[in-house]
C-alpha cells in the first residue's frame, strides 16, 4: 500500500500511527470523478464513514481539486485545530489547488494521503506521513487503508507502476 519505485516501501514512522483519541480532519473528495465503469451499487466514497467507525472526533470537509480562496482558508483553519489530517484523493494534477494545500498543511502537521484512484498523487506529496494507494474507493480497500493508519495492518504489496 505505501509504495515508491514499484516496490512496497513503508513510509511509516514508529509512533506516528493514528490514535482513536486524536482530533482528525478528513478531506473527503467530492463525488465528481466517477465513471460509468464503476460499481454504483456499492457504497463508494466511504473514507469519512470508515474513519468515523474507528475515531470519534472527526471533522470533515468535502473538497475538489480546485478550491476558492475561502475554501482554502477554511481547510487551513480546520487543519490547525486537528491533530492530524487525512486527505482522500481520486485524480489530481501536480498544480491542482488541493495538492498545493496539502503540501502547506504537511509543513505544519502530519498529513496522511489515501489515493483512491491515481497512484501518482503521492509523488507530489513526499512530506506526507503515510501515503496509501487503494486504487479504488470501495469499502474493503478504504477500510484496510484506515486500519493501516491505525497500525492494525502492516502495508504490503507491489505497485503496478514505478513512481
Amino acid at each position: 500500500m505505501c509504495r515508491r519505485g514499484g516496490r512496497s516501501q513503508s513510509r511509516i514512522t514508529p509512533g506516528r500511527n493514528l490514535s482513536d483519541k486524536m482530533r482528525l480532519l478528513v478531506l473527503q473528495p467530492k463525488d465528481e470523478l466517477r465513471t460509468v465503469a464503476e460499481d454504483v451499487t456499492e457504497d463508494n466514497f466511504t473514507l469519512t464513514q470508515t474513519v468515523k467507525k474507528y475515531v470519534a472526533n472527526v471533522d470533515v470537509e468535502i473538497i475538489t481539486n480546485s478550491l476558492s480562496k475561502e475554501e482554502k482558508e477554511l481547510v487551513l483553519k480546520k487543519s490547525k485545530k486537528a491533530d492530524r489530517v487525512i486527505l482522500g484523493t481520486m485524480v489530481a494534477k501536480k498544480d491542482d489547488d488541493i495538492i498545493q494545500l496539502a503540501k502547506k498543511i504537511g509543513r505544519e502537521k502530519p498529513i496522511d494521503i489515501i489515493s483512491m484512484k491515481s497512484p501518482y498523487i503521492g509523488k507530489w506529496l513526499s512530506s506526507s506521513n503515510y501515503w496509501i494507494d487503494t486504487y479504488e474507493p470501495s469499502k474493503i480497500p478504504v477500510d484496510i487503508a484506515v486500519r493501516t493508519l491505525l497500525g492494525e495492518v502492516k502495508p504490503s504489496g507491489v505497485s503496478p507502476v514505478t513512481l
